[in-house]
């Protein structure tokens, strides 16, 4: 593409390597807490805390914020790895969006940071950018995929390009997990089914769509171990309607997306007469219900 980087989307290795390595570390220091290990939570946790530390000393400048190799993925990596000190958090996606900026509003990542990028967009309240590059319909995007008759994602974002032709036939998979990982922030923030880390087996749901995009409305369903999840949501001139299935013998806290928590019905009726409904929280722009197991249909203005 024309007036396009030639090259920088890659992470250097140095900071890739380091930035999994504190990962991996933090990952075993969550799992031996989890089975009571406190030696070893201590161990691999302190472990974690002097990698971040390496990192931030060898690679992040303190005053800026630009990680080494200044690219979006290096930036997803960090955000999402919890790399960074809070006071760069936000300057991470400052550079995030310069980034894709360069590459005329599109993603230069890939299988380990495309979903990580695009989940770390909306935690520090760019759902809007993420949202942009989801419909995308220019080469690299997943729209252009679907425009090219696309039925699963693609391995590479120019698996197939109008004029040119296929990447590389000998490795060039049409169905593959890489870059539709993107499935992943799907769930979560289109139909706003999350798992709760402290619950595992979604014991206890999360559920948090996150409007954007001029979506009008979304459905999926999750099968967990304890039978289907369902949400099905739509918007229409500024009403909402959140329509919400929780399986038995678990419960989910619902995040409303309003702007207006005295409108919130449920089925017809008022929150404190909803059968299942514990109001958790409630104030501009959100609000946060307690439900048990069964079905509910919420409506409101937004």
């Amino acid at each position: 593409l024309e007036n396009w980087p030639k090259s920088g989307g890659q992470v250097p290795k140095e900071v890739f390597a380091t930035a999994f390595f504190a990962h991996s570390t933090d990952i075993v220091s969550k799992m031996a807490t989890i089975l009571g290990d406190q030696e070893g939570a201590e161990q691999y946790g302190g472990l974690f805390q002097r990698i971040k530390i390496a990192f931030n000393e060898q690679f992040v400048n303190a005053d800026d914020g630009t990680i080494y190799g200044d690219t979006q993925a290096g930036y997803a990596l960090a955000l999402h790895f919890d790399l960074l000190p809070p006071q760069l958090r936000g300057r991470a996606v400052e550079h995030i969006i310069r980034g894709i900026e360069r590459y005329g509003g599109h993603l230069s990542t890939g299988i380990h940071s495309a979903n990580r990028m695009m989940l770390e967009l909306v935690n520090m309240g760019r759902a809007d950018i993420a949202y942009q590059l989801l419909m995308l319909r220019t080469v690299p995007s997943w729209g252009y995929m679907i425009d090219q008759g696309a039925t699963t994602i693609w391995e590479r974002w120019d698996g197939y390009v109008a004029g040119r032709g296929v990447q590389n036939a000998g490795m060039n998979s049409y169905n593959h997990y890489a870059i539709g990982a993107v499935v992943e922030w799907l769930y979560r923030y289109v139909i706003g089914i999350n798992p709760d880390i402290n619950e595992p087996g979604y014991k206890h749901i999360l559920i948090r769509p996150t409007l954007g995009g001029g979506l009008t409305h979304a459905k999926g369903t999750y099968e967990s171990i304890h039978g289907p999840i369902a949400t099905s949501w739509s918007l229409s001139e500024g009403q909402f309607e959140l329509e919400v299935s929780i399986p038995g013998n678990t419960a989910a806290t619902v995040y409303l997306p309003t702007r207006a928590p005295s409108t919130v019905l449920e089925s017809g009726n008022a929150l404190e007469k909803a059968e299942g409904v514990e109001v958790q929280c409630s104030a501009p722009g959100c609000l946060v219900l307690k439900i048990g197991a069964g079905q509910y249909r919420f409506t409101m203005s937004v």
